[in-house]
């Protein structure tokens, strides 16, 4: 959670969670690892200070970074330094995997919208996305790039993106503690009676889909400039399906 400074009701969903699997007990299988993204734009309230660090993402990358950081005189920006220990972060989780690892990454908008999941066209990840109560969005990873799904997929990994609603709504927190939930059992973790509160999660995320279909594709991305007043969120209103 947190991987945009503005959007914090990923984190405040993961506590939420921890703390009710602190009196729950121990977990079935397996290892959770919970891991705050850009925490420097997180203490500013703000997306990112100089990069976006969901844009920045990919193997090339991550090696410019290391060599920099390890030359004398190299001056490394904010976002450098947080991906470079969510890099490290991240490589130590997957060194130590005994099994599938599956990703799961909180987000938030900045309109009131529907929570909805963003997934690559790997079935892998289509079979764990299928397990949330939410509508899919196909095709958006690979037309905007650098994003840490997609390079932890490139890795493997079983990913899914989720965007939960308005950044500062209190409802963007319990979708997101929902979607949490229904990974604890979607990935093995749990056995879903075991889950707190499994059920209301996910009639809390049905009812939130309204009569969104299943999956949306995307066709197009229109690049917004400033001019555009652009305000994101997903109501559904205006789609049409056809065959």
């Amino acid at each position: 959670g947190g991987l945009h400074g503005n959007e914090p009701a990923g984190l405040a969903a993961a506590a939420r969670v921890m703390e009710a699997l602190a009196r729950a007990g121990n977990l079935s299988r397996g290892e959770l690892v919970v891991l705050s993204g850009n925490r420097r734009a997180i203490a500013r309230g703000v997306r990112f200070i100089q990069r976006d660090l969901n844009r920045q993402w990919s193997a090339e990358r991550i090696a410019e970074l290391r060599a920099a950081a390890a030359s004398p005189g190299v001056l490394l920006g904010p976002e450098d330094r947080e991906q470079l220990e969510l890099a490290d972060a991240l490589d130590h989780v997957l060194e130590g995997a005994r099994g599938r690892v599956f990703v799961v990454d909180l987000h938030t908008t900045s309109a009131e919208g529907i929570p909805f999941a963003l997934i690559g066209d790997h079935l892998r990840h289509r079979s764990f996305a299928l397990r949330f109560p939410l509508p899919l969005l196909l095709g958006l990873f690979g037309a905007i790039g650098g994003t840490l799904t997609e390079y932890l997929s490139a890795r493997r990994c079983v990913t899914v993106a989720v965007e939960g609603g308005q950044h500062t709504s209190e409802r963007s927190v319990a979708h997101h503690e929902a979607v949490f939930a229904a990974a604890l059992a979607a990935s093995g973790l749990l056995p879903e009676a075991a889950v707190p509160g499994l059920a209301e999660h996910r009639s809390r995320l049905g009812a939130a889909w309204h009569d969104l279909p299943r999956a949306v594709r995307v066709h197009h991305r229109h690049a917004i400039s400033a001019e555009d007043r652009f305000a994101m969120g997903y109501s559904g209103v205006g789609y049409k399906t056809s065959g």
